[in-house]
This record gives C-alpha cells, structure tokens and sequence, in this order.
C-alpha cells in the first residue's frame, strides 16, 4: 500500500509548473482578522488581503495598507494570475 506522503508526490507531479506556494498570516485588526497571503514561487510578490465579515453588508474599517478591491476581478484568480505569469515566462524564454 502506497504512503500519503508517495501519493501527493505523485499527484503534484501531475501539477507540472501550476503550484501555488503561499505564507498565510492571520492579523487582528480592530475586530476583525485578516488573512494575509505572501505568494512565493511563480506568483512572488503577490500578496492579497480578506477578511471574512458576518455578511455583506456588514460594517468595517479598511486598514491603510489594503490595496484596491480585487474579489470580482478575474486576473486575481489564483488559476489566472498562475497562468498569466507562466506564459510571461515563456515569452521571456523565447526572447533571451
């Protein structure tokens, strides 16, 4: 019988380049927690920022380090961004 540990090698080997390597950090902030995403890997230097709110409606105080609203952008899909930065780095292979 196959380990957990030789079945995800198995399964990320099927993943080729398409693997999203992220730090998440939870920050408190005024009654409310964050979580932060630090992407490394193809997507470094994305960072993204949520906070999950009783509803929609709900009242909160953006911290002054939020950055512009993304949640119903599709180039902020991880699928998307993953592949825009992937075919960037295609692009550049083939020109250098």
């Amino acid at each position: 019988m196959r380990s957990l540990v030789a079945d995800a090698a198995a399964m990320f080997k099927l993943c080729g380049d398409k693997i999203v390597e992220k730090t998440r950090y939870f920050v408190p902030w005024r009654g409310h927690t964050w979580e932060i995403d630090v992407y490394h890997g193809v997507l470094e230097g994305v960072v993204t920022a949520e906070v999950e709110l009783v509803s929609e409606s709900s009242a909160f105080e953006l911290p002054a380090w939020i950055g512009a609203e993304v949640t119903n952008d599709p180039r902020y899909k991880k699928i998307n961004m993953l592949n825009e930065r992937l075919a960037r780095r295609l692009r550049l292979q083939a020109v250098g």
